[in-house]
């Protein structure tokens, strides 16, 4: 789950209906819906807190949504069963565990297109970069 920048939306993943909850974070209200693909597992917001990434376990895949509009801008392809997520902090690359491929997907976000797929070991789950430095790239 993810709080907006103003903190007064929080979007939460719904695993079970392959979307994203929007709530209104001071009554906790349920105040929308986006559709995003199959699974949805991580989620996260660059630091303009204008776009969401969302990792899809099942379709394979990312969705990148706008937060002003409410609606999916790209969905891109990754490896197999994509889990945690680490955006940087200018927001132009975002990086992709994927369990059963055994790798990270670098993706460029203006463009939507994966750079590069980089091997990371047996099942990596979990992703971080480091602060403050924030230049060090945590895998687990």
């Amino acid at each position: 789950m993810v709080l907006s920048k103003d903190e007064t939306e929080l979007y939460v993943t719904d695993t079970s209906k392959n979307q994203v909850l929007i709530f209104d974070s001071h009554q906790l209200k349920e105040k929308g819906k986006i559709p995003v693909g199959e699974s949805p597992r991580d989620i996260r917001m660059d630091e303009s807190g204008k776009r969401l990434f969302v990792s899809n376990r099942h379709s394979n895949t990312v969705s990148i949504i706008n937060t002003e509009e409410k609606k999916v801008m790209t969905e891109i392809k990754v490896g197999e069963r994509p889990s945690g997520l680490a955006v940087t902090p200018e927001g132009n690359k975002l990086y992709v565990a994927n369990e059963l491929s055994s790798s990270l997907s670098l993706i460029d976000v203006p463009n939507g297109k994966v750079m590069e797929n980089i091997p990371a070991g047996i099942a990596p789950g979990q992703i971080a970069i480091s602060t403050p430095e924030r230049n060090t790239l945590k895998v687990n």
